[in-house]
């Protein structure tokens, strides 16, 4: 017969409940990123968590960054990026991985639901442009006030 007392006396990032409850925040975290609902993270979604993590860079660089981490993951940069890679991203502990913890998982969904209605309030339900039109037409716009 086995032992079932024995899981108590695991550490608790190896307990079958902590795993499900990581696995649930990563789920909840990717969901409300995926503003347009298609399955994966392109450039402006994940910008949003990005934003979360503390990305402070403008808009511009997150196009660079978002293709590095693309290539990174063996992502196509059109394709986006789906729930295991963000999950790889979250659990990697590496330079080029995005580590959380538990604690930063939950906060990052409270900002990144508040940024998302932020955004749909100001521009309906769709995903927002993407940073390098919205660069465009602030240069654009910029060159029209002289």
């Amino acid at each position: 017969a086995r032992d079932l007392q024995a899981r108590p006396s695991e550490p608790p990032s190896r307990r079958p409940d902590a795993a499900s409850e990581r696995a649930e925040l990563v789920r909840k975290v990717f969901a409300v990123c995926d503003i347009d609902r298609d399955g994966a993270l392109k450039e402006q979604e994940l910008y949003l968590f990005a934003l979360g993590m503390g990305f402070e860079d403008p808009p511009e660089k997150w196009t660079e960054e978002y293709d590095n981490v693309c290539r990174e993951y063996g992502v196509d940069a059109v394709d986006g990026v789906d729930e295991g890679i963000l999950a790889k991203m979250v659990d990697d502990e590496s330079d080029k991985g995005c580590y959380c913890t538990n604690d930063e998982l939950r906060t990052l969904i409270t900002f990144v639901e508040e940024e998302a209605r932020k955004r749909r309030a100001g521009r309906g339900p769709e995903a927002p442009a993407p940073a390098s039109s919205q660069t465009k037409a602030a240069v654009a716009e910029s060159g029209r006030d002289k």
